[in-house]
């Protein structure tokens, strides 16, 4: 409900745009060239924009509730929303066979 609020709503939302533009770009020579490669970045794009503009959403639905439950509505949507799209994240690059393929931090012996 103030400037500093929706100035970092319109940074997510600037940002998710800037991952999205970069996502389809590196999706693009991907797909000509390793196919695994195409799937992960399909898999973080999903992930990585629900993460980013999970805030965003949040503060945009706010208006509907009543004043008073407004500030635990962002506090207690953000705590979860931003949590399950960590757990995603850290799945994308621990345990998603696709990334261990492509990894070259992961051990090729990961993958198998």
């Amino acid at each position: 409900e103030h400037w500093p609020g929706y100035g970092l709503c319109a940074l997510r939302l600037a940002l998710a745009a800037l991952f999205a533009v970069g996502n389809a770009s590196a999706l693009q020579s991907a797909e000509m060239q390793d196919p695994d490669a195409a799937k992960f970045l399909r898999d973080l794009r999903a992930v990585g924009l629900g993460w980013m503009l999970a805030f965003p959403g949040l503060v945009g639905t706010a208006w509907m509730l009543p004043a008073m439950w407004r500030h635990r509505w962002v506090t207690g949507g953000c705590v979860l929303l931003q949590s399950a799209g960590l757990v995603g994240l850290g799945y994308l690059v621990s345990a998603n066979e696709r990334f261990l393929a492509v990894s070259t931090v992961a051990p090729r012996s990961a993958s198998v």
